[in-house]
């Protein structure tokens, strides 16, 4: 037996009567996919979730809830990314009156930020307690500068910390805020455990592959500190999620598109994401011959919608609802930044490997910098990068439904007896479409990097270098590379001693900061 990957088909030699065709792209659920209708019927994905997951959920935001509360302890500076300009946002975006540009941070956060200092080489900041503070004693000269940025992220995060700090559970809103931070990682990490479900992959590989990435500064700082990149793992997850739906048949074009949209409008930063998701369904839905013409180009208009976003509608949206206040003429990174020569190849092209290998280029603060921990992270690093590629050159070893993986045990039995009883075809799209998955993300992680700074230097004329905190919405691939290519006892016993040792060595920091 062949799969075709750019159409799934299966061709079987000797088909038995209890095989199940993997094809059910053709016939009449066509038109619900293409919004003619709805295909509520789940019958495809038999035995993917069972209580057991349920219970990994609870796991994974139990393991989030830990690890962020212990990093919020233990770091009690504020992050040098502007995370005293988050907080002001956060805070007053909290009370439904979100800052304008050019603003200037209020009160509250410069008493924080007095109060805790800021973790940046050379800041020193006003004393803590004074009735009163001049903004210009501040990073960015106290200008709001995340002020620009779409308000979802901020005004959750304000709401639900006001509501922690009102119930009495916390005290300060800044550290209840950041306390939030672990409920959207462990959104985050939830979806992609669905996303991994869906592909088939065994309980026991799914949870390796997150743990990996959870073991690391690069996910867990982002998750403890106040930014708006932390949400940017879940909507990255959501946005694949989005996509397979689509792919199965499971979710309406059009929506598929607002999904997209609303993503762009949660963080544009997600638009890292959602073009590669557009080039998946392009090698997966775009070129068959079977499916209507609307179904094939409609996720493709995505990619045009997000070019239109960026250079003309999100501008304009956010003019609109939060007018600028009058510029000050303060300086700030923004205009310290400016890049007067535009587009310039070489400091493009040096981007490649800053998302490319995001946990080695990742912001650690101090607590948790040591030998063991750059050496951890070069670890992880290289066994994601190793395989993510493996599986996309299809060096994996591929499932079968005569019998168990060698990685797989009792819990797992559900799952493989969905697979026979679906048939060797549909287990085979479904190790396509993971392979699919992981060469699409290995392309973005390497171009996402210069196209950032790219993108910076030709729409906002700054010369801004990409950061590895930008690669967070495609931690999704990475997940789904490692946890493909966990195929063989040998792979399970490397990948999880590795995932032990980071776990270990980040656990004894947090604890002994």
């Amino acid at each position: 037996m062949t799969v075709d990957p750019a159409t799934d088909a299966a061709d079987v030699e000797d088909p038995s009567p209890d095989a199940v065709s993997s094809d059910r792209e053709t016939g009449p659920a066509d038109s619900a996919a293409d919004g003619d209708g709805d295909d509520s019927d789940d019958s495809d994905e038999p035995g993917i979730w069972g209580r057991i997951d349920w219970l990994a959920v609870g796991v994974l935001f139990l393991v989030s809830s830990t690890l962020v509360g212990l990093h919020v302890r233990a770091y009690t500076t504020l992050s040098p990314i502007d995370e005293l300009q988050h907080i002001d946002y956060v805070i007053k975006a909290g009370d439904f009156e979100p800052p304008h540009v050019n603003d200037l941070v209020g009160f509250d956060a410069m008493a924080e930020a007095a109060c805790r200092s800021v973790d940046a080489p050379g800041y020193i900041g006003p004393l803590c307690g004074l009735d009163e503070y001049d903004p210009e004693d501040f990073q960015e000269n106290g200008v709001n500068t995340s002020a620009g940025q779409f308000p979802f992220y901020y005004t959750a995060t304000g709401v639900v910390s006001r509501m922690i700090v009102g119930a009495g559970v916390l005290e300060s809103q800044v550290t209840a805020a950041r306390m939030v931070g672990a409920l959207w990682a462990g959104a985050a990490w939830s979806v992609m455990w669905y996303v991994l479900a869906l592909l088939r992959i065994p309980r026991r590989r799914r949870a390796v592959a997150l743990a990996a990435l959870i073991a690391t500064p690069f996910t867990l700082f982002h998750a403890a500190t106040v930014n708006a990149d932390g949400v940017l793992m879940l909507t990255g997850a959501v946005a694949v999620l989005a996509t397979m739906k689509f792919e199965a048949r499971r979710l309406n074009g059009w929506l598929l598109l607002v999904a997209y949209a609303a993503l762009y409008f949660v963080e544009p930063t997600n638009a890292l994401v959602i073009v590669p998701c557009v080039a998946y369904l392009a090698v997966r839905v775009s070129w068959r011959s079977d499916a209507s013409a609307i179904r094939r180009l409609l996720p493709l208009i995505a990619v045009p919608m997000v070019v239109l976003f960026r250079l003309r509608f999100a501008k304009s949206l956010q003019r609109l609802l939060f007018p600028a206040s009058p510029r000050t003429n303060i300086p700030t990174a923004n205009t310290d930044n400016a890049a007067p020569d535009g587009v310039v190849w070489d400091k493009v092209l040096a981007q490649i490997d800053t998302l490319f290998t995001p946990v080695n280029y990742a912001f650690v603060p101090d607590f948790l910098a040591s030998q063991r921990t750059a050496a951890m992270q070069e670890v992880v690093n290289w066994l994601l990068i190793g395989a993510m590629f493996a599986v996309a050159i299809g060096a994996g070893v591929v499932r079968t439904v005569d019998g168990p993986s060698p990685d797989e045990g009792p819990e797992d039995d559900a799952v493989r007896s969905s697979d026979e009883a679906m048939g060797v075809d549909e287990v085979m799209v479904a190790d396509e479409r993971a392979r699919w998955l992981t060469r699409i993300g290995i392309v973005a992680l390497i171009a996402a990097g210069p196209f950032y700074t790219f993108s910076f230097a030709y729409f906002s004329n700054a010369d801004f270098p990409s950061q590895a905190r930008f690669a967070l919405p495609l931690v999704v691939f990475m997940v789904v590379g490692l946890a493909a290519a966990l195929t063989t006892r040998w792979a399970m016993a490397i990948a999880s001693t590795v995932v032990v040792l980071a776990s270990a060595n980040l656990l004894w920091l947090l604890l002994t900061p």
